[in-house]
Formats: structure tokens, sequence, C-alpha cells
């Protein structure tokens, strides 16, 4: 996890020459140890690391915070980053649904939703950005 942090200049860096504003998004990995404690730690990590890379990211907050489960508990494995100086993205909050969001991250207990056993233990994550290109 660490080392592809420290790559995301690297991968990104032939697509800033065409255009700046570039979004990052997807399973990022940060449960921690399976306490609220480490995990809080790799997301103070990830926010650092990612605002040091070029063009320097932004990791948005989700709502509600949390966007998969696993063993009936809510986490935080999926991000949203978006170039600090984007100015299509107006929002600090990018929308989570699906049961994610019928279950307010609260634990689930019993049978899991249908969605979770079908399609994903990972919730959709919306953002919603300007539809005109800013700069």
């Amino acid at each position: 996890r660490h080392h592809a942090l420290n790559r995301i200049d690297e991968a990104v860096d032939p697509l800033l020459a065409r255009d700046r504003d570039v979004i990052l998004l997807g399973d990022f990995n940060t449960m921690g140890a399976g306490d609220w404690q480490s995990r809080d730690a790799e997301l103070k990590n990830l926010r650092r690391k990612v605002a040091k890379e070029k063009p320097g990211f932004a990791d948005l907050t989700l709502h509600p915070q949390c966007s998969h489960y696993f063993r009936g508990r809510g986490g935080w494995l999926d991000h949203v980053l978006v170039p600090q100086e984007m100015q299509e993205v107006t929002v600090t909050t990018v929308q989570v649904t699906g049961y994610c969001a019928v279950a307010g991250c609260e634990r689930i207990r019993g049978n899991y939703p249908l969605a979770y056993r079908q399609l994903s233990d990972h919730c959709p994550v919306v953002l919603e950005i300007e539809n005109t290109d800013q700069d």
C-alpha cells in the first residue's frame, strides 16, 4: 500500500501533461489493524502522502463514512482523490449509496443485503463535478 502511494506521481505524470484535472478513486485498503485508532492513523497517513504527490491531492470525505462491509461492520476503504486546485470539484464530500447508506454504517446483523451477496462488499461512491472545464 505505502509503495503504491509513493508511485502516484509516476502513474499520473503522463496524464498531467494533457490536463491537470486527474481524479483517482478506488480501494486504498485503509482498514488499519482492525481497530479505529490504527484505521485513523492510516487515513491520516494517506492524506499526508497524497497531498505531497503531484499535483497535490485532497482525499474527499465520505458520507456516510463507510464504503464497504466486513464481518458486519462498515469500513472506509474507498477514496476519491482530487487535485487540490481542481475548480470543477466544488464539494468536500462524496455520497456513498447502496446498503452502506441504508445501514448508515451501523453494524449489519443477520443476513447481508442482496447487493452485498450478489454484487460486492463495496458500495457505490458518487462524486459530483461541474460539467465544464474551468481551466
